[in-house]
């Protein structure tokens, strides 16, 4: 029995497609590759609230590599909490912000095998309410109301 050569076109395509598949996983080689580097340490997330406990939605977050002076803004959830992924190993300063609360700050720091959670509290800083003051007057004994006072304007 006689063999057959191989014909020379198919070689050719077998060679093609060779070619294709390595170009192929090279490319996906190089597309995961940069994945590698992340860490699952490198999310930090929390809350923020209110001193009474109540969730502050969309208070301003900066997260500030203390490394790098690298910073991320991003907005609270509806619930208060956050999360921001991707972050390099290191420390971070943690800020957070809202119309009527002074900001508060916490620092905590990215390891390889850690995931911290970063709960903010903010605290209220709306002016009390009008109404009358009662203090205790020095040399007296009783507590003294003082007669409130009320400004209008006029145009």
């Amino acid at each position: 029995m006689r063999q057959m050569a191989a014909h020379p076109h198919r070689r050719r395509k077998n060679y093609e497609v060779c070619l294709w598949n390595l170009a192929v996983l090279l490319f996906w080689s190089m597309v995961t590759l940069p994945c590698a580097g992340q860490t699952p340490g490198s999310t930090v997330s929390g809350a923020i609230t209110s001193a009474a406990g109540a969730p502050i939605a969309n208070a301003a977050i900066a997260v500030k590599n203390l490394g790098t002076n690298e910073t991320i803004s991003l907005a609270a959830n509806v619930d208060g909490s956050y999360v921001l992924q991707g972050l390099a190993l290191g420390r971070y300063e943690i800020t957070a912000s809202a119309p009527g609360y002074a900001p508060a700050v916490i620092t905590v720091s990215m390891t390889q095998s850690s995931s911290p959670s970063a709960n903010l509290v903010l605290q209220d800083t709306t002016p009390l309410r009008p109404g009358p003051l009662r203090a205790r007057l020095y040399g007296t004994s009783s507590p003294t109301t003082v007669p409130s006072v009320s400004a209008s304007t006029s145009t």
